[in-house]
């Protein structure tokens, strides 16, 4: 398993898939944020802190890396995103699996998802150290960001239909597989300021979880004030920031320019953070719509030769760079499958 950097926050687009009304594009905001956010080793031991606390004494912070991919069922990445930490426990390789859930819906089926997102992580292993006879233990863990409280079982026994009595006698034969629960919708907004994690994973927390419900957006940054300083203060702090006012924009009505006199009154690494993401995203904006012009016609062709695609095929065509696409558009000539174009 080898390591991985966060994708860099892109610029903005409202169209997404075709018929989700922007939601595709929400959602990747989300993804993008939480995923640029956690490049920090500090912010990942601080994560990895936050949902296993008695964990932090035990494992070497510096050992922690980022696994390669994701395990999210292809149909679920326009609501679901995760990140695969390794971390050296005791001299010995643990993987803390994270699932973070965007949407406001519960899933009642998570303890089972969770259960075969981690089968593929195992099988991964296998794939790349085929001689092992053991297997590194995963640590799974769920961060739900939606307004409604988390209500689904959190360990796969629960989900096992079986009358109390019997599931009392077959106990030893039944699998136990439980995952942690942070669920960011419901603790409220100070005691998440409160907890003692890095600045930048406390503004991901807050700005995740409160960004798209807030109707008055710049007054709700105005009680973040703090927060933001200690960000700009924090090694890595512009680059936290830009990707923070990218999600902003991303997913609210409010742009940078009229960002700019809240941030005029937080210091100069504040406010180059902000011109620098003003800067990207009239830059990126440029070439928008070409892209999704490729990535409309390229669904097309791909709808003409294989049928209707499924959203998993849709997002992954819509979230391709230009490259990516001229690849596929020239493949879709001789290929057979769908995966021959996508491969």
């Amino acid at each position: 398993m080898s390591e991985t950097s966060a994708p860099e926050p892109q610029a903005r687009s409202d169209s997404g898939v075709p018929g989700s009304s922007g939601t595709a594009g929400i959602a990747q905001a989300h993804d993008r944020y939480f995923r640029a956010g956690l490049q920090g080793r500090a912010e990942q031991v601080a994560l990895i802190g936050s949902l296993f606390p008695t964990l932090v004494p035990l494992l070497d912070a510096d050992s922690v890396t980022v696994l390669d991919g994701t395990y999210v069922d292809e149909e679920l990445t326009l609501r679901q995103t995760d990140l695969a930490l390794q971390v050296s426990l005791a001299g010995r390789e643990v993987i803390v699996y994270v699932l973070v859930e965007h949407q406001s819906s519960v899933d009642p089926l998570m303890a089972l998802r969770m259960l075969r997102y981690q089968v593929r992580i195992w099988d991964r292993y296998l794939q790349a150290n085929p001689t092992v006879t053991r297997v590194p233990a995963i640590l799974p863990a769920v961060v739900y960001q939606g307004r409604r409280a988390w209500t689904a079982a959190a360990d796969l026994r629960d989900l096992l239909d079986l009358d109390p009595a019997t599931a009392a006698e077959l106990a030893e034969f039944l699998p136990q597989v439980p995952y942690r629960l942070d669920d960011w919708g419901q603790v409220d907004v100070e005691a998440l300021r409160a907890r003692p994690v890095t600045a930048a994973l406390r503004l991901i927390q807050v700005l995740l979880s409160q960004v798209s419900d807030q109707p008055d957006l710049l007054g709700f940054l105005e009680t973040l004030h703090d927060d933001l300083l200690e960000v700009a203060a924090a090694p890595g702090g512009s680059q936290q920031l830009f990707a923070a006012f990218t999600y902003i924009v991303n997913v609210s009505d409010v742009s940078t320019e009229e960002l700019q006199p809240f941030v005029s009154r937080l210091g100069p690494v504040v406010q180059e953070a902000l011109m620098t993401t003003a800067e990207k995203l009239r830059a990126e904006g440029r070439v928008e719509g070409r892209v999704e012009g490729q990535a409309e016609l390229l669904l097309e062709q791909l709808t003409v030769k294989f049928g209707p695609q499924p959203v998993g095929i849709q997002a992954r065509v819509f979230t391709a760079t230009s490259d990516q696409l001229h690849t596929w558009a020239r493949r879709i000539l001789n290929a057979m499958s769908v995966d021959e174009v996508l491969d």
